[in-house]
């Protein structure tokens, strides 16, 4: 990896199309996308952030490269 450099940071509402996007993608690959699934990831804000959960990336050199909600 060299000199790359790998941050965690908070949710952004600009960065809201990553979340919907890596996960649909993942749930297309190992489940099925369901009807409230899409109703979620296209409000986060509403669905996680309001009820007291984060959203959080993760960047490789500047780069969105993964997302997880708690």
């Amino acid at each position: 990896m060299g000199n790359s450099i790998i941050r965690i940071i908070p949710y952004r509402e600009e960065l809201a199309v990553y979340f919907k996007d890596f996960n649909i993608t993942w749930l297309q690959k190992y489940f099925v996308v369901e009807p409230i699934d899409t109703l979620m990831l296209n409000d986060p804000k509403s669905y996680f952030l309001d009820k007291g959960g984060f959203i959080y990336f993760a960047t490789l050199n500047n780069e969105i490269t993964g997302t997880f909600a708690l």
